[in-house]
């Protein structure tokens, strides 16, 4: 079985932030200069010293093990068999099938134990191949200068598709990322139009009440009042809601976010939900 090499890691990658950590002292180094000048060889998944392209999504001939740590919440969907634990993910699992990488928890945690856990694992250099890092960690990581040079891995193994997304908002947010020419990591960005908040009305009962779609606040509020008292879904009953929300009010998705920007508020959901980057190591040495 293979151990990961950092030049295979973009397979990996799709909407996550990706960084190499840099060696530690020089004899890290000259072990990641031979893992690099290895995958310059080795332009393809399918064969050695081949002068064919190297497919981002082609399948290793020998199983490529990379390992991860991961913050967990338990699954609310009630249609995910019980017990089921992030190793049996199906997404590791179809990762495996298709390209023949295989990662492995180093360990994980609820993600409410995750930041202590982390920050332990950094203290003692007991990180794994991937880690999904926030801003203030990749910050600590590129000042101790751990980061190594991702440039030629994102351009030989990105995909066309990933290279087209991340050059979606005219190249700024890999900018943010990149320093003295070197790239240190592939951020994790939405599509503006991907993220906009935007509060969803039910047309049928807009039409059933003969009801204009609102374009303001104050007649978003006469439609919430008249889906409440006059029965939009014309069954005969009290049973439907002005508004409808999921318990947390500010979350990533289907929460009041688009209600309250309507007011020229702006909460923020950087307590709720991570963003992240993922870390990839070279070699790890003293930290």
């Amino acid at each position: 079985m293979k151990s990961f090499k950092p030049w295979k890691m973009l397979v990996l990658v799709m909407s996550m932030l990706l960084v190499f950590t840099a060696c530690g002292n020089q004899e890290s180094k000259d072990g990641a200069a031979s893992d690099s000048s290895q995958g310059a060889d080795n332009k393809t998944n399918t064969s050695a010293n081949s002068n064919t392209p190297p497919d981002p999504l082609g399948k290793y001939p020998e199983t490529v093990t990379v390992t991860e740590v991961l913050g967990y919440n338990p699954p609310e969907d009630s249609r995910i068999p019980k017990g089921i634990t992030p190793e049996e993910n199906a997404y590791l699992k179809n990762l495996k099938e298709m390209m023949n990488i295989e990662v492995k928890y180093k360990w994980t945690v609820p993600q409410s134990q995750f930041e202590q856990k982390f920050s332990l694992a950094m203290a003692s250099g007991d990180l794994p191949d991937i880690i999904e890092l926030d801003q203030k960690n990749f910050e600590k990581l590129k000042k101790q200068d751990m980061l190594a040079d991702l440039t030629d891995a994102y351009n030989n193994y990105a995909s066309p598709a990933l290279k087209k997304y991340m050059e979606s908002d005219g190249g700024f947010a890999m900018s943010t990322f990149t320093s003295d020419g070197k790239l240190l990591a592939i951020p994790s960005f939405q599509d503006p139009f991907m993220s906009t908040q935007i509060l969803w009305i039910r047309k049928d009962w807009l039409d059933n009440l003969k009801l204009p779609v609102p374009t303001t606040m104050e007649e978003l509020d006469k439609v919430a009042l008249a889906f409440v008292k006059d029965d939009p879904d014309q069954n005969g009953k009290n049973d439907t809601y002005g508004i409808s929300m999921q318990k947390n009010l500010f979350f990533w998705g289907f929460d009041l976010r688009g209600f309250f920007n309507g007011y020229n508020a702006y909460p923020s959901v950087g307590t709720i939900r991570r963003r992240g980057l993922r870390v990839t190591r070279a070699s790890w040495s003293q930290v």
